[in-house]
């Protein structure tokens, strides 16, 4: 973005007129804010219980953490706007909002315990998912 500030520049002659002063103003990605305009998105990972059974989580905001709650039934996507959290506006009127979307994370791995009481969930709803059993052990045993 280049700016230009009439009249700011170095004088060319001694009793002339100043000239402009252009300034350039770059912004760089950040690690974890996407900034658009006034707005601000930031990506916040959170386990599928959570996402199922709801619970509280903090965010970074550009003033600190902020908590959030996350209501049960969750989906993976979904965006939470906190309101006036954003980045303040150029000309001092108001501030943009932070949108935090939140991303489902399912587990690569499961142990013994949690494959157990997913195997159960799913019975009890109903959900016919893969049978676990010895050649798949075999088998995994292979391709690892």
């Amino acid at each position: 973005c280049r700016r230009p500030a009439s009249e700011a520049g170095h004088r060319q002659q001694p009793g002339g007129a100043a000239g402009d002063l252009y300034v350039t103003i770059r912004v760089t990605e950040h690690d974890v804010f996407q900034r658009d305009g006034t707005n601000v998105l930031v990506r916040r990972p959170i386990p599928y219980v959570l996402a199922v059974l709801g619970g509280d989580i903090t965010v970074p905001t550009v003033d600190g953490e902020e908590a959030l709650v996350v209501e049960a039934g969750t989906p993976s996507g979904k965006v939470i706007t906190l309101r006036g959290k954003g980045i303040p506006a150029v000309h001092g009127r108001g501030r943009g909002d932070q949108l935090v979307q939140l991303l489902v994370e399912v587990p690569k791995q499961l142990s013994p315990k949690e494959d157990e009481i997913l195997r159960e969930l799913a019975k009890a709803q109903g959900v016919k998912v893969k049978e676990k059993g010895f050649w798949q052990g075999v088998f995994k045993g292979f391709t690892s």
